[in-house]
């Protein structure tokens, strides 16, 4: 599966018809999109969920389809992170 790390990012959430919450990652220098489904992430939901708004890069593991391109694994670099 592709690997991307993106850093010129836009978050934004939304709902389901069931009312279950996703959040699009915009790669803002490819004009991309990424859905990320909490059922299909394995790992970096939490980060989305309580962090969005800190997050300003992310690496992600995806897989793509006839309906787009799916989250699988999210790594963030927050703004606040302190590189050493």
């Amino acid at each position: 599966m592709p690997v991307l790390n993106l850093k010129n990012i836009t978050l934004s959430e939304g709902k389901t018809i069931k009312g279950d919450v996703y959040f699009i990652i915009k790669d803002n220098d490819r004009n991309q999109v990424y859905f990320c489904f909490q059922n299909k992430i394995k790992e970096g939901w939490n980060d989305l969920v309580n962090n969005r708004e800190k997050i300003k890069e992310v690496e992600i593991e995806f897989e793509e389809d006839e309906k787009g391109n799916k989250v699988i694994s999210l790594y963030t670099k927050l703004e606040d992170d302190i590189i050493i």
